[in-house]
């Protein structure tokens, strides 16, 4: 799922920037520069979405400072989702949208 995610951004978004008549040609460069990043951007995000759906319908264990186990919480299954999201998607930045030394 995520590499054909991730191939089906690269192409659509390369074909749509190069498409794109009212976009000036820096406007075109920065969005073919970023284009890979969102492509992988997704497809981290994607099989996380995938490997986490579990978590996220049944919840996962919430427990105290000591290691005791309080409850199972679908909430917190969503905020340690999205946190893996966000950091899977941003961290390939550096290396994807900053130019090379």
């Amino acid at each position: 799922v995520a590499t054909s995610l991730s191939i089906g951004i690269g192409l659509g978004m390369n074909r749509a920037v190069q498409g794109a008549k009212s976009i000036s040609p820096t406007t075109r460069a920065v969005l073919l520069r970023c284009t890979p990043f969102a492509a992988v951007g997704f497809s981290n995000v994607a099989n996380l979405l995938s490997m986490r759906s579990g978590e996220l319908s049944s919840g996962i264990p919430v427990t105290d400072k000591s290691g005791k186990e309080l409850g199972i919480s679908k909430i917190a299954a969503q905020s340690a989702v999205m946190q893996g999201a966000v950091t899977r998607f941003v961290l390939p930045a550096p290396v994807l949208v900053l130019p090379p030394i």
